[in-house]
């Protein structure tokens, strides 16, 4: 939403605005005589412009306006703190046909103003057609957060939730909520949580995606996530970084994600490879089908199952293991022999001696360069 002066500057009760298609042509001129548009290709248009031009369509008639607000607010929405109370006046002047037509949603630092908060929790309890909520800045700074928060953890038919900044006065409102999405992003501070997936255990039946900034798994006796289809972690440590844990945790994953390892620690590096590799032996993935991650984080989880997808980040090369950086791909590939690999290469030397390496790989069958 750009400013403000929008929201208010057509009401939304007219009664002229119900008809979207009332005629088969929009007239864009001052007269009869004047030009018109067949209105499939104005809708056409609405579609493909950006957000600041389909604002200034929509202000030329009724019919536009009418017809231009479900693709306005199916769009996400990035209310500012600045333009946030005009953002609520517009959407609660008609509150049922706009909470209908909202998808994704995007709250950041929004939570100061207690009217905002009063609002933003009313625009909440109507938006019935909500699928994506994005809500950041959950501090202690923002005192009016948890109460927002409290309202978006009960809606039901938020598949995908995200959450940043949560802290000691937000965090406990994971534990309680009654709903939580299938698709859940978590940013966090690591002092605000003794481990996420304490806090998350009783929503495991429902979780099917879950991201976490500043993994951790704490303490012992984390009851396991059978619907977990998917797991990204974010700047991990080596002591989480364990494949015994994971499989336990996440047994029926088929997407795995290991953005980073926050440590460099060459010792402990090869001792969590060797434990990580007898452990998968005893137990390991069946269904996994996609892994990504930096080359240190899948050299160190030493996966051992087959796969269907390796996709390595190569950015974090040349970091004293004492082998190449193509030495060590090629171990991590000879370990869960993929049958596609997706790489970005950095030279033609990298690039000749991985079409060397694939008549090597017979289970090799598809190579992706970038």
């Amino acid at each position: 939403m750009e400013t403000s002066t929008f929201f208010e500057s057509v009401p939304l009760n007219d009664s002229d605005s119900t008809s979207v298609h009332s005629s088969a042509s929009v007239n864009l001129g001052a007269s009869a005589t004047s030009p018109t548009l067949n209105f499939d290709v104005l809708d056409y248009l609405m579609r493909i412009m950006n957000r600041r031009s389909l604002l200034r369509m929509l202000r030329t008639c009724r019919t536009l306006y009418a017809s231009g607000i479900p693709i306005l607010l199916g769009a996400p929405i990035v209310p500012s703190a600045r333009n946030i109370k005009g953002f609520c006046h517009f959407i609660l002047a008609d509150q049922e046909r706009c909470g209908a037509l909202i998808r994704d949603l995007m709250l950041s630092n929004c939570y100061r103003d207690t009217e905002c908060t009063n609002d933003l929790i009313r625009i909440l309890g109507v938006s019935i057609g909500l699928r994506r909520l994005h809500m950041s800045h959950l501090s202690s700074l923002s005192l009016s957060a948890p109460t927002v928060l409290a309202t978006a953890i009960t809606l039901p038919n938020v598949h995908k939730l995200e959450l940043s900044g949560i802290d000691c006065l937000t965090q406990p409102f994971l534990e309680r909520a009654t709903i939580l999405a299938n698709h859940l992003k978590l940013f966090h501070s690591s002092l605000a949580f003794s481990s996420p997936l304490t806090e998350l255990s009783i929503h495991r039946a429902c979780l099917h995606t879950l991201a976490v900034w500043k993994f951790e798994f704490g303490g012992p006796g984390v009851a396991p996530f059978p619907h977990l289809r998917e797991l990204r972690m974010e700047d991990i440590n080596y002591e989480d970084l364990s494949a015994e844990r994971l499989v336990y945790v996440f047994p029926n994953l088929t997407k795995l994600s290991i953005d980073s390892l926050s440590q460099h620690d060459l010792p402990r590096h090869r001792e969590l490879r060797l434990a990580n590799q007898q452990a998968q032996r005893r137990m390991s993935w069946k269904e996994l089908i996609h892994v990504e991650g930096t080359l240190r984080a899948l050299h160190a989880l030493g996966l051992m199952c087959p796969i269907r997808c390796l996709k390595p980040l190569i950015s974090d090369t040349n970091w004293e293991l004492g082998e190449t950086t193509n030495e060590i791909l090629q171990t991590v590939i000879s370990d869960c022999r993929p049958t596609a690999l997706e790489v970005t290469v950095g030279n033609l030397d990298d690039l000749q001696k991985l079409l060397q390496m694939h008549p090597h790989k017979p289970y090799l069958t598809h190579l992706s360069l970038a």
